[in-house]
């Protein structure tokens, strides 16, 4: 809860102009029973140093640069459903891959159910990668993001098979 307010600053990053969620929203879906978040943080400047990656002078270590978040649907003693709620990472990071680690940490756990997720026709990057990660197009829904009336390209991955 205490990270709304950091989600809702990177949100306002990377969808100035596309209806970001402001800090409740984010506290109102973060109280949701069937919802979960993770947080994605800069290591220490040890780690980074260590790793080659330069920190951009305007972060610091521990500081949220992404965030995601899923629900559960479905009723008691059926297999659920699940819904990507959002997934966004700071622009200042971007084209690191953390987008998919967090996909990844997103996706633990949902083997046995479909997991379903809305994203802008036209975001190349977000409908490649969750393709990569097993995402299907299974139709689009006209107008969806507003105000500009964008529409949203509706992805599903089905059950993982157990092995």
């Amino acid at each position: 809860m205490a990270d709304a307010p950091a989600c809702a600053r990177i949100e306002e990053k990377v969808f100035a102009d596309q209806s970001p969620w402001s800090e409740q929203s984010f506290r109102d879906e973060i109280n949701q029973k069937a919802t979960r978040f993770l947080a994605l943080r800069l290591a220490n400047a040890e780690d980074l140093q260590s790793a080659g990656i330069k920190l951009p002078g305007d972060l610091e270590p521990g500081q949220l640069v992404g965030f995601a978040g899923i629900a559960q649907r479905g009723r008691a003693n059926e297999i659920p459903d699940y819904e990507i709620l959002t997934i966004a990472v700071d622009p200042r990071v971007q084209g690191a891959g953390w987008g998919r680690l967090l996909l990844s940490a997103l996706l633990e756990g949902t083997e046995a159910g479909a997991v379903f997720l809305e994203v802008r026709q036209g975001n190349e990057p977000a409908i490649n990668l969750y393709k990569t990660c097993g995402f299907e197009v299974v139709g689009v829904r006209r107008g969806y993001y507003q105000p500009q009336g964008a529409d949203a390209i509706v992805m599903r991955r089905l059950p993982v098979a157990a092995s």
